[in-house]
């Protein structure tokens, strides 16, 4: 039995909180009958605060305060960032010579600042050209805060009591998961993910309905008694990050020609973009970009009409990932969606626009083989050649022609081997919570290690 009074500080600015409250009652429920014949402060931070803030760690060894920097981003995204080698490197250099005022010239971005040529070799990750893992538009500034933000995290990182991994698993990050758990041995590094609740309340619809579940239900349940299982496609793009120009319009269009039935969330293209936040604007917001495109109205027209469309400013996405008449999930591929959509053994269209984004694409598609990433979609430096040989066009014609192809195979024989796979990791991922399972070892190795 452990024997330890534990005060939690949590701090977060990202939609992490969420995440990190189940964190702590799976902790609370571990901790609960112990006796409280020593204590400390456990103090939780999410990397953002750190930036956001401006916080200074000193960690000092006779305090009883712990300082766990807590992530739930990809962890091959992570590596890129901490790694010695990678972009750890290139923005200290980069804030070195700014405190000395040699920076005189105009700055480039952070992306054209690396070598975009190189080969990313991280562990469990595919290969990738560096220019294939970063956005594909910047603006005036993004260095700066990009360069900081790197900086302080790569600092946190190495300085706090350990790395609390959120949202990740070795059954999704095998090899990422494995080396950084080695890499981080002497401090302590806990792989906690997947980030939901343990039983069933991990898996089941949002307890609060929001005025609009009912009504997605309903066009859910309509759908699936007219075509079936499977026979749905769910987009969302999260809600930090849009693809901007007309190519969502397009890939819409083609969506309604194929009359495929789909629920589309606009919350992420909607007019609360959330352009202050550093992230958002390293892909979507090109020089002399202040906001993006909105719907065309001809094609909003289309949208309401259509029997097969629905369209929605806040999506229930567990609830419509759980439905049996859902068969893809067409995704920006972030870490919080892949990690629900792999939970609910749901196969993805993954258009990575930033961030973890491309990490995630390159591993569920060529190492899980779970989602199909789309590339003719790709702007700027993206056209160049991928390392696995091909070249994007990236005109109208060359997009109209993937994309048909992927939703083609998505709901064909192709799509259900990829559901087959997915179902398989879906199964594995319940199990890691349950007695005996991954993360519950995870979680008890924390546990010991720190507090017994």
């Amino acid at each position: 039995m452990l024997s330890v009074g534990v005060v939690i500080i949590l701090r977060s600015i990202t939609k992490t909180v969420t995440v990190t409250y189940s964190f702590l009652l799976e902790l609370k429920l571990e901790l609960r009958e112990s006796s409280s014949s020593k204590s400390c402060t456990v103090d939780v931070s999410d990397k953002f605060v750190l930036h956001s803030l401006g916080l200074n760690l000193i960690k000092d060894e006779k305090a009883d305060t712990r300082i766990w920097c807590w992530s739930s981003t990809s962890i091959f995204a992570l590596l890129s960032i901490v790694l010695p080698g990678y972009l750890s490197d290139k923005a200290r250099e980069f804030t070195e010579k700014r405190e000395k005022s040699i920076c005189e010239a105009p700055l480039k971005p952070l992306a054209q600042a690396i070598p975009n040529d190189k080969l990313t070799e991280l562990p469990g990750l595919p290969k990738a050209y560096v220019y294939e893992l970063v956005g594909q538009h910047n603006v005036p500034g993004s260095i700066e805060r990009w360069a900081d933000f790197v900086v302080q995290l790569t600092n946190f990182i190495y300085q706090s009591h350990g790395l609390l991994l959120a949202n990740n698993t070795p059954i999704i990050e095998e090899g990422g998961v494995t080396f950084t758990k080695e890499w981080l041995s002497s401090k302590g590094c806990y792989a906690l993910g997947p980030s939901m609740l343990p039983g069933e309340a991990k898996f089941h619809s949002e307890e609060s309905l929001r005025g609009q579940e009912q009504e997605v239900i309903t066009f859910l349940d309509k759908v699936y008694d007219s075509h079936g299982k499977n026979s749905l496609l769910y987009m969302s793009f999260g809600s930090a990050a849009f693809p901007n120009g007309d190519t969502p319009w397009q890939l819409i269009e083609i969506i309604l020609d194929m009359k495929i039935p789909f629920v589309r969330e606009t919350i992420s293209s909607g007019k609360h973009y959330l352009c202050n936040l550093p992230w958002s604007q390293i892909f979507t917001m090109p020089h002399g970009v202040t906001s993006i495109n909105t719907l065309p109205p001809e094609l909003g027209s289309k949208l309401e009409s259509s029997e097969l469309a629905l369209v929605t400013k806040w999506a229930p996405q567990r609830t419509i990932l759980d439905h049996p008449v859902t068969g893809i999930f067409f995704t920006h591929g972030g870490q919080g969606s892949i990690t629900e959509s792999s939970s609910l053994g749901v196969p993805m269209i993954i258009w990575p626009c930033q961030g973890d984004q491309p990490y995630n694409a390159l591993n569920l598609t060529i190492n899980l083989k779970v989602a199909y990433q789309l590339v003719e979609v790709r702007i700027g430096h993206g056209l160049k050649p991928l390392y696995r040989g091909y070249k994007p066009i990236g005109t109208k014609e060359a997009i109209d022609t993937e994309f048909r192809q992927v939703l083609k195979n998505a709901f064909g024989s192709d799509g259900d081997a990829k559901r087959e796979t997915a179902l398989e990791i879906s199964k594995r991922l319940r199990e890691t919570w349950e007695e005996g399972g991954g993360a519950m070892i995870e979680l008890r190795r924390m546990l010991q290690e720190n507090f017994s």
